[in-house]
């Protein structure tokens, strides 16, 4: 049975001590406890990735650790061949396919597995069965599965000894030294993932079954809600799993998820429920949401099921992050601030005489600093602060980095990515962190992302994720985008009308969110007086025969009725609607500030500007630099900044106003810039 036996002792470092008991030189390995452990045999694994660089073998030690049935490892690093030796316990039967996640979860891939020293072995298949309200005393079990993993085993040349069993199938290798990785592989291509898949020697016995657990009381229904301007994403699956928690059911537990359907293969649509049970299913990310989909996947996974493609669609501007368990080799550190020249300082300051030569006495100083010596006391504290010793800060993996390297290559090897549009203000795949990568650009609307194949190459450059969070790059809709068709507010009657409806063929639209008060900021205190929308309503006048206006109170605050006053007031006779539930404000990520927050759609319903109408708002005495209508102009003789925007601003808030006063930040915790009310 054990063609290798060796005895470990615990206590040692990385290393470890063993002892042969036969004729033979054992291997050094890592042990934990103070126990002594019988190794029974060996584990060969070919790895996409195990170099020499800092870090890289002490973290495939590290991932192993605490794995059922792994002793120890012995890592080859290689850049060519990189390889590691995995000592098992004596009379135990290991789990390959946990083992494979596992290391996964920890950003390292398994392309081959062998077993070496076991002179005779079998491998069980674990496949899940579900307890459900029809036979809630006995498990029951996908038919597609079964006969998919059937199907999967009977493509192997080795595996010609293969029978059914209780819990699934146990096959016995018709050659030594087999390649268990290809059994793997063939698994993954049924769409499905089994309970388990054991190793097991001779004579040692299986844990008990861990593939039967309760089910869901029936398939569930989809989620309502949310709006169409919300980005999308599609999971195709293989077929359609009868057994185990329903995919909408495990869809709608995601706390981004604002809407979930069934659908066909087309993506963008929303279709009824169960149009098409189990083909595709499409999920839609709410107002400031990440969605994390390595935790849904593995959610997915732990209930047998797997995607086979992953598609995005309607995020604009998107950001992709991706973060790694480890990334080996040197990382970059930021540099210490550049020490200004004392003496060009002291130059700069005005020298220090008495009040003929310019300089206020002590008294005068004291006059014209009420606070009581804050400003002395802030000075104390830069100076403090500049004695403080500077500490180096990570930043991102060296360019001589082996991980780096290979990331780099695993990119440019998925198409959307070098096909994709990176404007001004956002950059090109880059590393934000040490173990994070970042993907800022625009998303083609014609066809959806396909995040799988960006999963797949990370995957196959040795390097898997541990995590994969997708997201709006800024709130609110991009620019160039179309007015959402679903936006229902309220007239002051209470009639319900939609935000679209008040379009007009060949007109532009522009919406003003107004507000009383800004709940955000007490310390702006403001009271509402019509004076301050003087200009705005010489600007409606004198675009009026070519744009629809329209004003909306989304503040919770505010008295609807009060505003309505306000714009009376004000001369503004423009629809007014109310917001009452947020959505547009989510939607379109408009702030509830005092002065209005304009957004202008061009005649086709695409969105042009965000921002103010013009500056100084609580000084209408004061010359107020015009943006309305420097924005109208291009936006209705159709003249558009690279954007998609009437204005570019490269700055990293990526404002259409010109005088770059974050268009959409709408006073939350993404907020792009430091905005001034």
């Amino acid at each position: 049975m054990i063609g290798s036996l060796h005895l470990l002792l615990a206590g040692a470092a990385l290393g470890g001590i063993s002892l042969a008991l036969h004729a033979g030189n054992a291997p050094g390995l890592p042990s934990e406890h103070g126990e002594i452990v019988l190794i029974g045999g060996e584990l060969e694994l070919g790895l996409a990735h195990l170099c020499e660089q800092k870090g890289c073998a002490a973290h495939l030690h590290k991932s192993l650790h605490g794995v059922p049935g792994v002793a120890g490892v012995r890592p080859r690093p290689s850049l060519d061949d990189p390889r590691a030796t995995l000592f098992v316990q004596s009379g135990k039967a290991i789990d390959l396919w946990n083992l494979r996640q596992v290391l996964r979860d920890r950003s390292i891939e398994v392309r081959r597995l062998s077993a070496a020293n076991v002179n005779s072995f079998a491998v069980q298949i674990e496949l899940r069965r579900w307890l459900s309200q029809e036979a809630p005393q006995e498990p029951s079990q996908c038919l597609t599965c079964l006969a998919r993993t059937i199907e999967a085993v009977r493509s192997l040349p080795w595996a010609t000894h293969a029978a059914s069993t209780e819990a699934g199938l146990r096959i016995k290798p018709g050659q030594p030294d087999v390649d268990l990785m290809s059994l793997m592989i063939a698994l993954d291509r049924t769409g499905g993932a089994p309970a388990a898949v054991w190793l097991v020697p001779d004579g040692a016995s299986l844990p008990p079954r861990t593939g039967s657990t309760n089910s869901t009381t029936g398939a569930a229904e989809p989620k309502r809600g949310g709006s169409e301007a919300h980005p999308l994403i599609q999971f195709d699956f293989d077929h359609d799993c009868s057994a185990g928690p329903d995919r909408i059911e495990v869809l709608n537990r995601q706390p981004w998820v604002s809407r979930s359907a069934c659908a066909p293969a087309n993506l963008g649509e929303m279709a009824p429920p169960r149009v098409l049970p189990g083909a595709s299913h499409i999920a839609a990310i709410g107002d400031r949401q990440t969605a994390d989909l390595l935790a849904l996947l593995r959610e997915w996974r732990d209930h047998g099921q797997v995607p086979k493609r992953i598609r995005l669609s309607g995020f604009g501007e998107i950001r992709i992050q991706c973060e790694f368990a480890h990334l080996c080799g040197e990382v970059e550190y930021s540099k210490p601030p550049k020490k200004e020249d004392k003496k060009a300082k002291a130059e700069k300051m005005p020298a220090d005489n008495d009040s003929e030569s310019g300089t206020k006495s002590d008294d005068s100083k004291q006059a014209n600093n009420p606070t009581g010596g804050s400003e002395s006391k802030k000075g104390a504290e830069e100076s403090k602060k500049e004695d403080q010793p500077f500490v180096p800060q990570p930043l991102r993996p060296a360019p001589s980095s082996n991980s780096r390297q290979a990331i780099e290559r695993a990119l440019a090897k998925v198409d959307w990515i070098e096909k994709a549009a990176y404007p001004e203000y956002l950059t090109r795949p880059e590393f934000n962190g040490p173990r994070k990568l970042l993907l800022a650009f625009r998303g083609s609307a014609e066809q959806g992302i396909a995040i799988s194949d960006l999963l797949g190459a990370l995957t196959e450059a040795g390097f898997p994720p541990s995590a994969l969070r997708v997201s709006r790059q800024f709130p609110g809709i991009a620019f160039g985008d179309p007015l959402p068709g679903d936006l229902e507010l309220a007239t002051p009657s209470g009639e319900k009308r939609l935000l679209s409806s008040f379009r007009r063929s060949g007109r532009a639209l522009a919406v003003a969110f107004v507000s009383l008060n800004c709940p955000k900021w007490d310390k702006y205190k403001f009271e509402p007086d019509p004076k301050f929308y003087r200009q705005l309503k010489e600007i409606v006048a004198r675009h009026r025969d070519r744009v629809e206006f329209v004003a909306l109170s989304a503040n919770p605050d505010d008295d609807f009725a009060k505003v309505g006053e306000l714009l009376s007031s004000a001369e503004l006779n423009i629809p007014l609607l109310r917001d009452a539930t947020g959505q547009a404000r989510a939607v379109l990520n408009a702030q509830i500030t005092p002065a209005p927050h304009l957004y202008v759609f061009d005649s086709a319903g695409l969105l042009r500007y965000a921002g103010e109408a013009h500056d100084n708002w609580d000084k209408p005495a004061e010359a107020q630099k015009d943006f309305f209508s420097q924005a109208l102009e291009p936006i209705l003789s159709g003249k558009f900044a690279a954007n998609n925007a009437v204005f570019f601003n490269s700055a990293k808030c990526n404002c259409s106003s010109p005088n770059c006063k974050c268009p959409k930040c709408g006073c939350g915790p993404s907020c792009r810039c430091d905005i001034k009310h």
